[in-house]
């Protein structure tokens, strides 16, 4: 393989943070020049903007690109390297989620809820502060290990069947059994 990929599959607002992946992944261009960045997701004006000059000013346009919108997104995902998520808050991460279903190593903030939900720091991938430097060393500790990426996309892919269809629909349907019957005997 002569080009390696991050990808981040979000809407492109200051609440998902791509900033901090640009800066990230400037901080560590020059040394890693067959790595590239792919930011997918619909875009705010005004912080895509910002977001471009960023890239403009260090001459990485062709490097770090803006997807737009993406219609197939497990395509993408699967010809990436590493799912880098750098969201301040979510719920429920669909495309952390998604990534990780595909078997990506993946980063994101230690201290984003739902994020650190699913993102078992050392296990499944990695956690990073909200900052350039930690954030830019994790990253770049996945990029320099081949193995630590497949051994966390493996294990956030495991852990990731814990919510297939199957699983999911048993779970609704005992909660759905316990509150019949708790409904049910509470009416007597």
């Amino acid at each position: 393989k002569k080009i390696f990929t991050i990808i981040d599959v979000a809407r492109i607002t200051s609440g998902k943070n791509q900033k901090l992946l640009i800066e990230s992944f400037i901080e560590l261009a020059n040394k890693y020049p067959n790595w590239r960045l792919i930011l997918f997701g619909r875009e705010s004006k005004k912080y895509t903007e910002c977001l471009k000059s960023i890239v403009k000013q260090n001459n990485l346009e062709k490097r770090i690109i803006f997807g737009g919108v993406v219609k197939k997104p497990i395509e993408k995902l699967q010809k990436s390297d590493i799912f880098a998520f750098p969201s301040l808050f979510e719920g429920f991460p669909l495309s952390l989620s998604e990534a990780m279903a595909v078997g990506l190593p993946t980063i994101g903030l230690k201290e984003a809820p739902g994020v650190n939900e699913l993102i078992v720091n050392n296990k499944n991938g990695l956690l990073a502060q909200n900052n350039i430097k930690d954030f830019s060393l994790k990253l770049e500790k996945l990029i320099e290990n081949i193995e630590l990426r497949k051994q966390y996309g493996e294990q956030a892919h495991k852990m990731m069947l814990n919510f297939n269809e199957k699983n999911i629909v048993n779970k609704w349907e005992q909660l759905l059994k316990e509150t019949y019957e708790n409904f049910k005997y509470n009416s007597k």
